[in-house]
């Protein structure tokens, strides 16, 4: 059976994931991850693959491209895991 996350928890599990990957400040949830925290094409591929361990979720490349800030990364995975439901 696959865990259930709390609204808290996938903020926070997502936050988490952008601090570790792409390590740059920002003080906005609309923050761009390529333009307010210079992220390259490889962290955001890092950023899936952490999120995917995070929360047990499979990401396709394209499913992923369209995500370009912190409150989109959260609304992805609510996204993702509601659809497992």
């Amino acid at each position: 059976m696959a865990k259930k996350f709390t609204e808290k928890d996938i903020k926070d599990g997502v936050l988490e994931a952008i601090r570790e990957t792409i390590m740059k400040e920002w003080d906005s949830l609309n923050a761009s991850f390529t333009v307010d925290m210079e992220a390259d094409s490889l962290d955001l591929v890092e950023l899936a693959v952490k999120i995917e361990g995070t929360f047990g979720i499979s990401i396709a490349d394209p499913e992923f491209d369209a995500v370009s800030t912190p409150q989109m990364a959260i609304d992805f995975v609510t996204t993702k895991l509601m659809a497992r439901a």
